[in-house]
């Protein structure tokens, strides 16, 4: 049996890894609750509508692994692969004329986490692919709502921690900027020269309930501010965008 699979099978049956502060899985499942807000300055024409959602429902679920921490190599160990989803359960928008308009919100991210060498606090520096999607109808510039849709991709710069606070309890915290690749296409039908970026940061707490099983709550904000750059002749002309959210978080992970 290789070194690989004999470590497996070590931090299987034992919470060894979890002890020595170095685990080679970090996986979390849970219930979330989302608010948002969209908001425009310098809207010449007042043809677009802010938009408000105080609180939705929905799901997420996000792992980092280290393959090397099953090995001998200290080195190896230090490098994770970090996945995500999450999806939102919102109820449908109303349109001026008062018609239902579908909301769909989803999102994913994959990359690369590099964290302190074992012996130190669990500190790491982040990088990830960020895909979110939260359109309102159909994703055209007729949409009933007046609300463009986000059809965003990013890259994730950052770094998170964890701290303990006893041998049961310790808490979170993680830190990015987002530098946003594309808007999407639902994004550029109402402004194609759009550009924007973005700010993350999120807190949580962390309780051990029994041989790696965990408690998690945690609060996160997303702030995404965009620069239009309009020209005579758009059918909107805006000076700018700010789109925010805020989200809690509540579910049980497994540290191994």
């Amino acid at each position: 049996m290789s070194r690989i699979a004999w470590g497996l099978a070590l931090a299987l049956a034992s919470p060894t890894a979890l002890a020595q502060g170095r685990p080679w899985l970090d996986a979390e499942l849970g219930a979330q609750v989302v608010g948002r807000h969209l908001s425009y300055h310098e809207d010449l024409f007042a043809r677009l509508s802010t938009y408000d959602l105080t609180a939705a429902p929905g799901l997420y679920g996000r792992a980092v692994i280290y393959p090397g921490a099953l090995t001998a190599s200290p080195i190896a160990g230090m490098f994770g692969l970090s996945l995500g989803a999450d999806v939102l359960l919102a109820p449908d928008s109303r349109a001026a004329n008062g018609a239902a308009v579908p909301v769909r919100a989803w999102g994913y991210t994959a990359g690369l986490r590099v964290r302190l060498p074992a012996g130190m606090p669990d500190v790491g520096l982040d990088v990830a692919y960020v895909a979110q999607r939260f359109t309102l109808g159909r994703t055209t510039p007729t949409l009933d709502a007046g609300v463009p849709g986000v059809a965003a991709q990013s890259l994730r710069l950052g770094a998170s921690g964890r701290f303990p606070v006893s041998d049961r309890v310790a808490v979170t915290g993680r830190a990015a900027w987002l530098a946003v690749l594309d808007a999407g296409t639902a994004q550029g039908l109402y402004f194609p020269r759009q550009t924007s970026n973005g700010v993350e940061v999120a807190a949580g707490v962390a309780v051990v309930l029994w041989r790696g099983l965990e408690a998690r709550a945690g609060v996160e904000y997303r702030r995404y501010f965009s620069s239009v750059n309009p020209e005579p002749g758009d059918p909107y002309i805006v000076g700018g965008a700010l789109d925010q959210y805020v989200t809690g978080t509540l579910g049980l992970a497994l540290r191994r």
